[in-house]
């Protein structure tokens, strides 16, 4: 897990594809409408809104996919889990590059996602997204980048 202002991307990321990444998140905003964008063999942005939530119900990990979580408008919180602490409640499905859990543990990080950060979330990240941020529910309009794993090995 990478968590950090987005203007610090470049210390982490060294493959040109991440400069490309980087400049097509620049032209999206809050007015951007929902929907994938630049998807390539190597990545896809995927637009989304919705309400945060008391107690999200979603907790997840992926095996061949890291995700950029950058928030556009709005404020959310990211749970992160050890293996541990949950419990599979969906077998991995290759296809959607998804398992599903259930907690048994209280999460071991709490990430507070604004405008201004990122959380890069890697396969072996447990994550439950759509947290409220601070006392009550909002909209917020967010990206993740779905980036293909292999694109990490490359330089």
């Amino acid at each position: 897990m990478i968590y950090d202002a987005i203007n610090h991307w470049e210390l982490y990321f060294k493959n040109p594809i991440f400069r490309e990444i980087f400049n097509n998140l620049k032209t999206l905003d809050a007015q951007t409408p929902d929907g994938i964008y630049f998807a390539c063999e190597q990545y896809q942005i995927r637009v989304m809104t919705y309400q945060t939530k008391e107690i999200p119900t979603i907790i997840e990990s992926h095996q061949k996919e890291v995700d950029i979580h950058v928030v556009l408008a709005g404020e959310e919180r990211i749970k992160l889990f050890g293996r541990e602490d949950v419990i599979v409640t969906t077998p991995y499905d290759a296809e959607k590059d998804c398992q599903f859990y259930k907690a048994v543990n209280p999460p071991i990080i709490d990430l507070h996602l604004t405008p201004k950060n990122m959380a890069v979330l890697f396969p072996q990240d447990i994550h439950q997204p759509q947290f409220i941020a601070e006392t009550k529910s909002q909209t917020i309009k967010k990206v993740v980048v779905k980036v293909k794993e292999f694109v990490f090995g490359e330089h």
